[in-house]
This record gives C-alpha cells, structure tokens and sequence, in this order.
C-alpha cells in the first residue's frame, strides 16, 4: 500500500514538473497594441500605426501599401484611437501599458510631453535624420535629441486669388501696411470683398493673431517668459500687433461674427473676396469648392518695413516611436523610408501633405500655393508657428471676437490674454 502511494505521488510530481517545463518555454506576452506577432519568423511582422490626422485616415494606409508591397514580411496597421480625443485616448493607452510602434502626435510641446515622459525614444544618432530640413529640426527635438519623423509643413499667412488680383491691376504682392491698404482699396474699386473672415469661430483669429506676433518677435523666447510670469502681451514689440488686425476688421465681409470658418472659405472660393488668412488647410477646403482656382500665398505685413514681412512655416506634426515598441528595428527602417522621396512623393500626391525633408515633392492640389511657400522657405523668409507653442487652452481670438464688434479696447484685449495665459500654467 505504501509502495503504491509513494509511486502514486512520484507521478504527480512529475507531472507538475513536466507542466512547469513546458510553461517555462512558453512565449511571453507582448504588450504591444494589437502586435499579431506569434514569434515564428514564418508571420508577417505587425506594424501598429497611431495617427491623429481624420482628413488622411483613409489615404495614408493606401501610402504604407507601397512599403508592404516592398516588404511582405510586414503588415501595417494605421489606427486613430479616440477620434478627436487621440491625445488623451494615447495617453491613456500607454499608461496602461499599451503602446503601437509608431504614433503621431502634434509637434512642439504636445511631443516634448511625450519624451518627457519617456514614450518616446530619441533618434538622433540614426543617419535618416540628416534628410530632415534644418529650419524645422526645432519642432521635433527636445533637449538636443531629436524624437521622430517631421511629417506636415504647415504654412500660415494671406491665401489670396491670383485671377482677381489680376483683375485688380495688383502686380505685386504687398509687403508694408501701407501697399496693404492700397491693394484693398484698388479690390473694392472692382467691388470685390478685400478679405472674408471666420470671427464666428474663434481659432482663426487666434491664428492670425499668432502670425502676427511670429513675424513680429521671437515668440518661442517670448513663451518662455511668459511661462516663468516674466513677460506681458504689453512688450513693446507688439506694439503694432493691431495694425493689422484693424485693417482686416476694416476690410472683411459683412457680418464677421455670423461667419464660421466653413462660410469664410465659401465665399473666398465664389470670389466674393480675395483673400483669407488661414493655413494650408484652408486651401484644401477652398479647392473642394472650386478645383481650378488659382490660388497663391503670401505673408501677412505687420509694419512699415518690408522686410519684417515673412512667412509663418513649421512642421506641426512628427511621427515617434515609442520605446516600448517590441518590433524597434522594423519600425526604425518604416521611418528611414518616410524620410525618404519615395515617401514624401507618395504622402503629397495621395494626403496633399508636404513632407518637410530634403528634395520633398509638393502636393499637386493648390501647386501655386505650395511653389509660394517653397519659395519663402527657400530663401529663408520664415519665421514659427507660435500657435504651436501656446499652453493648451489658450485661445487669443476669443478676446479678438470682442475686440472686431468694439466691446474691448486694445488694452483689454492684452490683459484678457495676460490673464487667461497665467491662468493656463499655474
């Protein structure tokens, strides 16, 4: 009998040890958002994509088909978790532990907060960098590393129409308020609106606004200080910052406060007026009006002197691989081919979207707009974003909207944005 019981539990034993064994030799589990890799090296590699961008969410899997073509042993998958909540939907998925293998998100202080917080690896020493343009390294560094992929120039200033400036009889573009006001006055002689508006919504002047005081001062030296309380909308260098602003409320359609974006580009795209000021968003969504406008884009004049009038161009968007990532060498060579022409070639003809990287091809939709911005970038009439740079929340057009009907003065309006600033970064 005890023969029996001590065979009995010798099997036991055994068996527990075999289960052990075997439990041991089994694969770990990945992490990784929707990874698919069972780790025979048989399967495709699966690449998961976050990008935060709806108006490419269909074109740029049919861009990443052209690299699976070229390598079968990789799958791409492009999501956009959260839909208009992407920020803080990513955020919560890597808190949680899961992570994609490559993620877009916008660049500046949004991609800063996520080296910061260690979701993004450094890519500095990977020679594909060295095809990134110089003038937009800044967007997508943080403490002298480098942290993705640069993927959207993004330009803001005076989209205009180069038929009714013809008509016109305006044979140059305006660099100085003064050649401003004379355009707008030879415009309205021919009974065309100068400029139509979108007050309605509130960002557009926030965008004006900021190009405004991009081509005015540093602003990225000027958002520092504001970040510390040692400086004020009050700076002298903004002086003139509603020159501008006071031309534009002169000279814009009637009803400013009635009119959204959406109406602002409407009546831009039937020539109703000659110009808007937006960024090259604004025209794609005139050219979904009329294809076969001639559009062209100049710089927003600030003051008296020519040259202060330069083109507010950055990269507003980089695409970073996580650390996290468990496929990291396929993902660095996904993005050494995004730095690439073929890449760049591709993201302008299917997303209308300008690769900021070397020998980069412009978009075919709007071409007149976008040979006017190389132009600026190429001979170095640029200046930043500071939209880009401002703490989330903060909206300068919202005191602006009050400012165009008369309820503020200038003063009001410069302590409203003082105020609402420090409110933002306590």
């Amino acid at each position: 009998m005890e023969d029996k019981m001590r065979r009995k539990i010798a099997s036991i034993i055994a068996l527990l040890l075999l289960i052990a064994s075997l439990g041991a030799c089994s694969p770990a589990k990945n992490n990784s958002a929707d990874s698919g890799n069972s780790g025979k090296s048989s399967e495709k590699t699966k690449l998961t994509v976050w990008q935060l961008k709806p108006e490419i969410a269909e074109t740029l899997p049919e861009v990443f088909e052209h690299y699976t073509e070229q390598n079968p042993n990789i799958e791409i998958v492009v999501d956009r978790p959260g839909g208009n909540d992407y920020d803080t939907t990513i955020k919560a998925q890597m808190a949680s532990g899961v992570y994609p293998d490559l993620f877009m998100v916008n660049s500046y202080s949004i991609m800063e907060s996520f080296a910061k917080g260690g979701n993004a690896a450094a890519i500095t020493d990977k020679a594909f960098t060295s095809n990134f343009m110089d003038e937009f390294l800044p967007s997508i560094s943080y403490n002298n590393e480098i942290y993705g992929v640069p993927c959207e120039v993004d330009g803001v200033g005076i989209i205009y129409n180069r038929e009714i400036f013809k008509k016109a009889g305006i044979k140059t573009i305006p660099k100085t308020i003064d050649e401003m006001e004379k355009v707008c006055e030879k415009l309205k002689a021919i009974n065309v609106t100068p400029f139509s508006v979108g007050l309605k919504d509130s960002w557009t002047m926030n965008h004006t606004f900021s190009l405004v005081q991009g081509e005015m001062m540093d602003a990225h030296t000027f958002t520092e200080k504001m970040n510390k309380g040692e400086e004020s909308f009050y700076n002298k260098e903004l002086g003139n910052a509603f020159d501008f602003i006071d031309l534009l409320a002169d000279n814009c359609n009637a009803k400013p406060s009635d009119s959204d974006y959406s109406n602002m580009c409407t009546l831009f795209a039937k020539g109703e007026s000659a110009m808007m000021v937006c960024g090259m968003w604004g025209m794609t969504s005139v050219l979904m009006i009329d294809p076969d406008i001639d559009i062209g884009v100049f710089a927003v004049p600030v003051s008296s002197n020519s040259e202060d009038a330069q083109l507010c161009i950055d990269n507003s968007a980089v695409f970073c691989m996580p650390p996290q990532s468990t496929n990291q060498e396929e993902t660095l060579k996904l993005m050494e081919w995004m730095s690439g022409e073929e890449f760049a070639k591709l993201y302008a003809e299917k997303c209308g979207i300008y690769m900021p990287t070397k020998d980069a091809a412009l978009p075919q939709e709007g071409e007149g707009g976008w040979k006017d911005i190389k132009s600026y970038i190429d001979e170095g009439k640029i200046t930043s974003l500071p939209f880009l740079y401002y703490p989330p929340g903060f909206d300068a057009g919202i005191a602006l909207q009050s400012y165009f009907t008369g309820e503020y003065a200038q003063n009001q309006v410069r302590d409203s944005w003082d105020e609402l600033w420090n409110s933002l970064i306590m």
